[in-house]
């Protein structure tokens, strides 16, 4: 969904390779500029910042920017009849919907369960953003959800404004379950080959200590302890590791050169609106690209509205070489994020990075330590 700040100032979409993404974002970042990531190999940037990201990444990273979009977009491109009338269409149908319809739902008390699935859930019962109010169909949708999940105990929906704020409260699905988890134990067993560095155990026995070297699915701690239970515990061992990197010299990419309009329409609540769109052409769904913008208010709420541009384009392709510079450059940039994603959920004890030139281009490596909990739960059902 489009920030409402873009929407106003004025935005554009960065088309860069899937691989630069975390790169770029880092990058930027660093620079006190933020982009917002929509999907595989494309981002949103505000107006102001497209001068200094131009600047910032020229040289490092091939990126390819749209034309002005949002209102700013629109009013540059006023005298495109089309543009016109979406603008002033999306404005009449807003004001005059603004207060008879839900805008947004606001789940809250749900802890276990996503915001999304209780959204699902509501429209499974009759709800949904877009959905006149009703107050008397209301007490009839908490019936019936309370009817169908077992895994909420009491719901309530209540309206302010345009917004239904939708309180819920999960049953104790644990408690719940406790006779049927007395018939499980377990034991723990190593995930990876490695050297152990602490344990502790909560329930069941251990069978290592600290110091000990064991493989993958080594038993770590037993649940069988004269009675059968499930065993608890945390073991924390020194895993070593190698990541390795290669970047091509050279390198071809295809970028959007231009992109024909094809279709224009516009989605009100569950209606779609066809306002324009050219016939005969033999493109398959993959050279098709498709411009979805969603709405928002300042306040967060989303509009039951969206328009959907799609385009016809047509590429050229870039080719070249990297210099010796750039290929270290990429190189250790992707090291270093392969080796973030490694270590989110552990602490490095050491790490030695070297590099080569190749025939092809260069290869980097990075030899790792990190402690990490090495333990996994091997479950087993006990049968009478």
């Amino acid at each position: 969904m489009v920030r409402a700040d873009f929407l106003l100032f004025g935005y554009r979409e960065i088309a860069m390779d899937m691989t630069d993404i975390p790169i770029a974002a880092s990058i930027l970042l660093q620079n006190g500029i933020r982009v917002s990531i929509i999907n595989d190999g494309c981002a949103l940037a505000k107006e102001k910042d497209i001068s200094k990201i131009r600047k910032i990444l020229s040289g490092r990273i091939s990126i390819s920017i749209s034309e002005p979009k949002g209102l700013y977009g629109t009013w540059k491109r006023r005298q495109h009849k089309v543009a016109t009338v979406i603008c002033a269409t999306a404005s009449i149908l807003t004001l005059l919907l603004s207060q008879c319809l839900v805008w947004d739902i606001r789940p809250s008390g749900n802890e276990n369960i996503a915001n999304s699935d209780i959204k699902a859930r509501l429209e499974s019962c009759g709800f949904s953003v877009g959905d006149l109010w009703h107050e008397k169909t209301l007490s009839k949708v908490e019936t019936e959800f309370l009817k169908r999940y077992d895994d909420i105990s009491w719901i309530n929906i209540n309206r302010r404004g345009t917004v239904a704020y939708v309180s819920v409260i999960e049953k104790d699905i644990e408690n719940e379950n406790t006779e049927a988890t007395n018939i499980l134990y377990s034991n723990i067993v190593a995930a990876y080959d490695c050297v152990i560095d602490e344990v502790t155990v909560k329930s069941g026995t251990a069978m290592v200590k600290p110091g000990d070297s064991v493989k993958k699915g080594d038993l770590l701690i037993l649940g069988a302890n004269g009675d059968f239970c499930r065993a608890e515990g945390q073991i924390v061992g020194r895993v070593s590791d190698s990541l390795t990197v290669k970047v091509d010299r050279k390198y071809e990419k295809r970028l959007i050169s231009s992109k024909k309009i094809d279709e224009i329409s516009i989605h009100i609540f569950k209606i779609s609106i066809n306002i324009f769109k050219t016939y005969g052409n033999l493109t398959t769904e993959c050279d098709i690209i498709d411009d979805v913008k969603e709405y928002s208010l300042p306040n967060g709420a989303s509009l039951p509205l969206s328009i959907t541009l799609r385009y016809l384009p047509s590429y050229t392709f870039d080719s070249g070489e990297y210099s010796d510079e750039e290929l270290v450059s990429l190189a250790k940039d992707r090291i270093s994020l392969y080796t973030a994603l490694v270590l989110a959920e552990s602490d490095l004890v050491r790490i030695s990075t070297d590099g080569e030139f190749t025939e092809d281009g260069y290869k980097m490596w990075s030899d790792i330590l990190y402690l990490t909990d090495v333990g996994v739960e091997n479950i087993f059902e006990i049968t009478n």
